[in-house]
């Protein structure tokens, strides 16, 4: 969050209760503030069945089948991204941002791949 959105100048966060029984943190939800004025929230957690994981929705362990659904959602004054099926939203074409105006959707092409092996040819390269 920090790359995309700047130095955060206060973070909140509550641990989850355990599911497991273990002494160990299996979940937060988390508040940041960011010195431009953004505002974002992270929620995670390992103890519950979800297809929203990071791994399986970059495919970045190649161990775990793939899910079709977004793990990141990026809000903004103009338009919102879902991450990694790359869905941008927004008033674009309307007369005024406005609940009573349809929101267009667009997919962004970007190249789908292993993350390791993009890591490993992005390092070749350099």
């Amino acid at each position: 969050m920090h790359h995309f959105f700047g130095p955060i100048v206060r973070i909140h966060a509550e641990k989850t209760i355990s599911q497991r029984g273990y002494d160990a943190e299996e979940g937060a939800a988390i508040l940041f503030r960011f010195a431009s004025g953004v505002v974002g929230t992270f929620v995670l957690s390992d103890a519950v069945p979800s297809p929203y994981s990071f791994e399986q929705g970059t495919g970045e362990n190649p161990m775990l089948p793939r899910a079709a659904q977004d793990f990141y959602r990026i809000f903004g004054t103009d338009a919102s991204l879902s991450v990694p099926d790359m869905r941008r939203w927004s008033y674009d074409g309307a007369k005024e941002k406005s609940w009573l105006e349809p929101l267009s959707q667009k997919a962004l092409d970007v190249e789908m791949a292993t993350p390791f092996d993009l890591q490993v040819a992005h390092f070749i390269r350099v």
